[in-house]
């Protein structure tokens, strides 16, 4: 039949992988993919090469891609079984694999926007475990540090028309073909809608070629993180970290309240990320985890930092719970909370931190009115919080027995198997295996504007 015809021949195996050095390929060693797969880099420049004249880059996530290409004869039906997972795969979780029909648009974007896009996709890629979601480019390449924990993405630089690699410039519009995906999730744009499909820009670029050699990596250099590569012994604090805990309060040694007044301290916030993406490095499917503030103890002080400093920071050690929680149910957590809180001094350490759940609080409104704006964070992008949709939230056991203010917790939709964990115990292994304690990004505080 059709699908058994010849379109073109491969002089020598074409790699899958999805993240640099992943090991998903079922014909090449990780050696083979340090730079990534080749196939996704194949598939970035057939699709590139489909699109109308003028087309800058195209930008596409690993998981368009789902076989290795064999030395040999190419046929249709390999070209199929290239960009169509074929159910034997395990799915990644909440759609992360595609298939050859994914809709592909074009569409104008900066190289602000670009840089988003990337950084959005590297950080679901490394901090939330969604390998599918490792970006792949023709017409563009970039260093990859996968190893800093806010800034993954390095140098940017884009094909001029006459071959050389110019840096993308911030402020100057690119014509992008990427995925309706990508588009809507990154950028809140819709784009124009292609005729095009991986699999029919795959089939054309084989046909026209005739034949499939390896491509270049858009991927130039990349470093693995340090939990791969394993820890020195030293943990480093490169700049010191605010303690809070009502916003404005003024319980830390080392800043004043002025640079807590609008967002909190950073220490609640740096504890509970790193929990988040300890659990989310081990395979536990959480959105959002939640501590008050007083579980934090004292600021973090630049310099290195032992086995007293996390006992002085975390001394309570709490077990963690995870619970099913509607949206409903999550807001009126933070609403109790804070109105707990606020209700005197002695209460100010219940004041709600998270990682990958953020809001904004007006103190002078009332009960069930100072809380708006509830988010969460998933696959590198914030997303708003539906009171009725059903989430997963890690916590800990005082606060899931409904104490401190957290009454909400105590009557979730569900109580689900927790693991045997406690927070220092988390923090600790995970913050030594990195080797270093910094700051999490302003954005990516759970209390984003606080107003008296």
């Amino acid at each position: 039949g059709r699908d058994s015809v010849v379109i073109a021949y491969v002089p020598e195996t074409i790699c899958l992988d999805w993240i640099p050095g992943g090991g998903k390929s079922a014909l090449c060693s990780a050696s083979d993919t340090a730079l990534g797969g080749e196939v996704p880099n194949l598939l970035a420049k057939a699709i590139k090469a489909a699109s109308a004249e003028g087309v800058d880059l195209s930008l596409i996530p690993a998981g368009l891609a789902h076989r290795d290409i064999r030395q040999g004869e190419f046929t249709e039906e390999d070209a199929r079984a290239v960009v169509e997972d074929s159910g034997g795969l395990r799915r990644e979780r909440k759609r992360q694999l595609t298939d050859g029909g994914v809709s592909l648009v074009s569409l104008r974007a900066t190289g602000l926007q670009i840089r988003q896009i990337l950084t959005q996709s590297l950080e679901a890629a490394f901090e939330e475990g969604y390998d599918a979601s490792y970006p792949y480019s023709a017409g563009l390449r970039f260093t990859v540090d996968a190893s800093s924990q806010h800034n993954k993405l390095g140098t940017l630089e884009l094909e001029a028309a006459d071959g050389t690699w110019l840096p993308t410039d911030e402020n100057q519009e690119y014509s992008v073909i990427t995925t309706q995906d990508w588009a809507s999730q990154y950028l809140q744009a819709s784009g124009t809608m292609t005729e095009i499909t991986p699999l029919s820009a795959l089939l054309k670029y084989a046909g026209e070629t005739k034949s499939l050699t390896k491509p270049t990596f858009s991927t130039l250099e990349f470093t693995e993180s340090k939990t791969d590569r394993g820890f020195n012994g030293v943990i480093n604090v490169p700049k010191a970290i605010c303690l809070e805990w009502l916003p404005g309060q003024g319980v830390s040694n080392i800043c004043s309240r002025e640079e807590t007044s609008a967002q909190g301290g950073g220490v609640a916030n740096v504890v509970a990320w790193t929990v988040l993406e300890y659990l989310h490095a081990e395979s536990h499917d959480i959105d959002m985890f939640l501590l008050d503030a007083a579980d934090c103890q004292v600021d973090i002080a630049s310099g290195t930092f032992d086995e007293q400093d996390f006992q002085l920071l975390l001394p309570y050690n709490h077990e963690l719970v995870f619970l099913i929680v509607t949206g409903e149910q999550l807001t009126n957590t933070l609403e109790q909370a804070i109105h707990y809180a606020l209700l005197s001094p002695q209460n100010h350490g219940s004041y709600p931190y998270a990682g990958g759940l953020r809001y904004e609080v007006k103190a002078s409104e009332s009960l069930g009115d100072r809380v708006s704006n509830v988010q969460y964070h998933t696959r590198g992008r914030w997303k708003e919080v539906i009171p009725e949709r059903e989430y997963t939230l890690g916590t800990t056991l005082p606060l899931a027995d409904g104490e401190k203010g957290y009454d909400d917790l105590h009557y979730p939709v569900s109580r689900i198997e927790s693991p045997d964990l406690k927070i220092r115990d988390v923090f600790q292994k995970f913050v030594t295996q990195r080797g270093i304690i910094e700051d999490v990004p302003l954005t990516k505080y759970s209390t984003q504007s606080f107003v008296v």
